[in-house]
């Protein structure tokens, strides 16, 4: 048993974190006063960090799932598809809420941050010296 945890050390690591910070940034996010319309930017550029943070987790978890092969062939759809779900379920959240506004530009900005870290990700340096190295 502790072999399959030392195995998978780095899966479990990072699906604790995905978890912990989904959490984190739905209760935050929900909780935080509105934005006044100087903060809009700042508002957008926390809401484009923090979705860019989760979608690196996102994709990491999905990566490395060995059990599941639908999982690891469609990494970036899964990833793009679990972020909106969160980002339009926080907004909806917040449209019932007498103290938040909801608006499609906080969605838009999560996913812009989303695609950011994808791109990132799949264009890296290291990434194209590997796909080179096996010919792909």
């Amino acid at each position: 048993m502790f072999y399959l945890f030392k195995k998978n050390r780095a899966y479990l690591t990072a699906t604790f974190f995905l978890i912990f910070y989904t959490i984190v940034l739905f209760l935050v996010i929900i909780m935080i006063l509105d934005p006044s319309e100087k903060e809009f930017a700042f508002d957008k550029l926390m809401h484009f960090s923090a979705f860019s943070l989760m979608s690196y987790f996102i994709y990491f978890v999905f990566a490395y799932q060995d059990k599941i092969w639908f999982f690891k062939k469609h990494r970036t759809k899964l990833t793009i598809l679990l972020a909106l779900a969160v980002g339009a379920s926080i907004e909806i959240v917040q449209l019932y809420m007498p103290t938040r506004t909801s608006s499609i530009y906080d969605v838009m900005a999560d996913l812009s941050g989303t695609f950011f870290t994808i791109l990132i990700i799949k264009y890296s340096p290291q990434r194209i010296k590997k796909l080179k190295r096996y010919g792909i």
